[in-house]
């Protein structure tokens, strides 16, 4: 593969308008120095003002806002600094597999890199077999230049999990250290704990909840190589959706200023302040759609969990099935 895309794959963390040159095909680790981008497919140098500049970076600043737009509504935040980076590895997922658009984005270097160890194996389902992606981990993986320093973020312990946003009624209620999970939070991809806007305040609640099913131990176990007793599943939007509800019930943190339902048309989560005058109370919404894309950007399957689908028979195309928003 060519030495620009080995250049980009050395950075762990990418810039929002970086990452979406390189998703629009272009490196531009070149402009600043020459004006020059670099075609990704055959390593041709693109100058400043001709033709085809001009379209990659209308095609790029289409990319960036999209990209953008997700992430705001990810994390529950106003706005991204142009100096703000982002793991490299969300953002690829992002684009290549829950993307905002009708379609993903054709992230066409992703089966070589994953096979060459440069992205970890949860990016690119099939590109490497069954027992590589064992053998090695599905969050594995290094830098061209340094391939012998591997990246390999473990399942953590389910001690891991103890997010306190809610106050005490939020804690995980079963056994830690017999849990093996299923599934686990992206590093630096939840809710912010104080968004400025109203719509993104129940977020962290919302994360808390999905937390806690990580150590929740269903009656249905399946046989996992190694594995004693497992926590729940990645719910679907669904579940999810009826889990908040029923927690923003029970819980008297959010049932004293909120209301949390679900629409009697399209099973929409719906939620909205309490003691607000009714002309200015405003409801937010979450479509099944949209409240599962939240759910992964948020959080991910472990080795185990993947293990699980294939037990259950669970395709990886009904999980990695590309949702618009």
């Amino acid at each position: 593969m060519n030495q620009s895309l080995l250049e980009i794959l050395d950075k762990k963390e990418w810039k929002l308008g970086f990452a979406a040159w390189i998703f629009a095909g272009y490196s531009p680790l070149q402009k600043k120095k020459n004006g020059l981008i670099i075609r990704l497919v055959d390593e041709q140098k693109i100058p400043f003002g001709c033709i085809e500049y001009r379209a990659a970076e209308t095609a790029k600043n289409e990319i960036k806002n999209q990209l953008g737009l997700r992430i705001i509504a990810s994390r529950g935040i106003s706005q991204i600094a142009d100096s703000e980076r982002f793991e490299r590895n969300w953002l690829i997922d992002i684009a290549s597999s829950v993307y905002i658009a009708q379609d993903n984005l054709d992230v066409w270097w992703n089966d070589w890199a994953c096979k060459k160890h440069y992205l970890p194996a949860y990016l690119v389902p099939g590109a490497i077999s069954d027992q590589e992606r064992l053998d090695r981990g599905s969050f594995s993986w290094c830098t061209p230049s340094s391939p012998d320093d591997i990246q390999d973020r473990e399942n953590p312990s389910p001690d891991d999990y103890g997010v306190e946003t809610y106050g005490a009624d939020a804690k995980l209620k079963s056994n830690s250290e017999e849990v093996t999970a299923l599934f686990q939070q992206r590093k630096n991809a939840g809710p912010v704990e104080n968004p400025i806007e109203e719509k993104y305040e129940l977020y962290s609640f919302f994360h808390q909840i999905i937390l806690e099913q990580i150590t929740m131990v269903p009656e249905k176990q399946a046989d996992i190589e190694g594995v004693v007793k497992h926590g729940s599943s990645l719910p679907s939007a669904a579940v999810s959706r009826d889990l908040i509800i029923q927690a923003a019930k029970e819980r008297d943190y959010i049932a004293k200023y909120w209301s949390v339902w679900k629409s009697k048309k399209g099973g929409v989560l719906q939620w909205q302040k309490k003691d607000v005058r009714s002309d200015f109370a405003e409801t937010h919404e979450l479509s099944p759609n949209i409240l599962k894309s939240r759910i992964d950007d948020w959080f991910q399957k472990t080795d185990a969990g993947i293990e699980y689908d294939k037990f259950f028979k669970i395709s990886k195309g009904k999980f990695f099935k590309p949702r618009s928003e």
